[in-house]
């Protein structure tokens, strides 16, 4: 069932409650006007739960990716962790700038984080 669908059921209700309401019509007939859709319910239900399963599956999903984004969280603060340990120790790091040239490492790791800072901020 589409959205059209479920659009001109519910304008058949709420005309038959505006009729009711406003313009005098009874109970009896109120019931009557219902009943000729009664065959829209079990279409209705069927929508509505399929609307509940894609709802269920959309959360699933969502979970997971959350559980997904926790854990690789989790890895990358470990692994800057070990480099935040290397800092200060008098590391070199060989050919950092392609020229064959010794850096030190405290040079690298302090533009790594420049460049960190920048993306985040971006």
């Amino acid at each position: 069932m589409d959205k059209r669908q479920i659009a001109a059921i519910t304008a058949r209700c709420e005309a038959a409650t505006i009729a009711h309401e406003k313009n005098g019509m009874n109970a009896a007939e109120f019931l009557a006007y219902f009943k000729s859709y009664i065959a829209d319910i079990p279409v209705l239900l069927d929508y509505i739960a399929a609307l509940r399963r894609e709802l269920h599956d959309m959360d699933s999903s969502a979970c997971e990716m959350q559980k997904d984004h926790r854990r690789e969280i989790s890895r990358l603060k470990a692994f800057k962790e070990y480099i935040d340990k290397l800092y200060g120790e008098g590391l070199e790091v060989a050919g950092w700038h392609q020229n064959g040239e010794n850096e030190p490492f405290d040079n690298f790791y302090d533009s790594a984080v420049e460049e960190m800072e920048r993306v985040g901020n971006g």
